[in-house]
């Protein structure tokens, strides 16, 4: 979500005692404080300035922009603390690296597998806007590659087709990359 102007200049005031409060905390119990380009006295020195760009009313749009943006920036994770703080924040989604990847189809070819014995492929839905890897037995092939392949793959339509036909028995695996 991108702040208004005004939000961004309550958001970096907010966020200069937060980052005080930070570094004061690490160098009371140990360990580096926040870097130079963050202290809490840059963090509230932008904030005023973009609060004087906007009381001269002398810049663009996008001159405020900039410096709401570069403002955002500096305040790092205080600016979540912040924008939480005034009621304007989300909340922060924590991302499990691959979780939010389709998992992996294997399954040996029968009559009542995944693709059934005969078939030359059908649609993977939950692999739209993938890459795919397709392992037939034991060998490995994939959409990023410019080798000729045994199977062709829709990224858009997740439409998966294979050549020849899947025979009784066969190993296949199709991994979403």
């Amino acid at each position: 979500m991108m702040l208004t102007i005004a939000q961004t200049i309550v958001v970096g005031k907010i966020s200069s005692p937060l980052a005080a409060n930070y570094n004061s905390l690490k160098s009371f119990f140990g360990g580096p404080a926040l870097a130079a380009i963050k202290s809490p006295m840059t963090i509230r020195m932008a904030a005023d300035a973009l609060q004087w760009a906007v009381d001269g009313d002398n810049l663009t749009d996008a001159e405020l922009r900039s410096i709401a943006n570069y403002i955002k920036w500096l305040c790092g994770k205080f600016a979540l603390q912040a924008e939480n703080m005034i009621g304007v924040g989300g909340s922060v989604t924590t991302i499990v690296p691959g979780a939010l990847r389709p998992g992996r189809i294997d399954f040996t070819v029968s009559a009542s597998s995944y693709f059934p014995t005969g078939s030359t492929g059908g649609s993977i839905s939950d692999f739209v806007g993938y890459n795919l890897d397709f392992i037939r037995g034991g060998l490995s092939q994939s959409t990023e590659v410019t080798e000729p392949t045994y199977f062709s793959w829709n990224r858009a339509t997740a439409v998966f087709a294979c050549y020849p036909a899947l025979a009784e028995g066969e190993v296949i695996a199709l991994i979403p990359s």
